[in-house]
């Protein structure tokens, strides 16, 4: 009994902390930047090297219009510098033109901390350097690429503000 409740709880705070980030951004937030809240939240999890990143992706009524959130964290036993060389690698492929994924990669001011957009005017995500976590946000839909470069910094505020 006492292992059946031991892996019981051990499960319940695997699934805590992949929910973690789906706790990041409420709907009411979500709907003032695409217009409704979303229907369904699904966290995951995976570990990237020492980091551990934890993703939710919000589905909206209308799924092109849906929002992808990232949230990368040191993993155990890991320190803070993990973030930052992280950084400093994601700049790096920023300022090499034939690297693969950073097209249309440029700095983005107006967060008070350091923040790249990546991608195209049809998709693309906004990275945020902040003190515990990198955060990736991206939105869907027909806006174009500054409306959504704004929204998702909107919500990388939120977030931002909860860790």
């Amino acid at each position: 009994m006492l292992v059946f409740l031991l892996l019981s709880a051990a499960g319940a705070i695997g699934s805590e902390q992949s929910a973690g980030a789906c706790a990041l951004l409420a709907p009411d937030e979500i709907a003032g930047v695409q217009g409704a809240p979303p229907v369904q939240a699904r966290p995951s999890e995976h570990a990237d090297g020492v980091l551990v990143a934890q993703q939710c992706f919000y589905l909206l009524p209308d799924p092109v219009r849906s929002v992808s959130l990232e949230v990368r964290r040191p993993g155990p036993g890991s320190s803070r510098r993990a973030l930052r060389r992280r950084w400093r690698e994601m700049m790096r492929a920023k300022d090499d033109d034939d690297a693969p994924g950073n097209a249309g990669a440029r700095s983005v001011p107006g967060l008070d901390r350091p923040a790249l957009w990546t991608g195209t005017p049809k998709a693309g995500s906004l990275y945020v350097l902040g003190a515990r976590a990198i955060v990736r946000v991206s939105v869907g839909g027909p806006a174009g690429e500054e409306a959504k470069i704004e929204a998702c910094k909107t919500l990388a505020k939120r977030v931002l503000r909860r860790l």
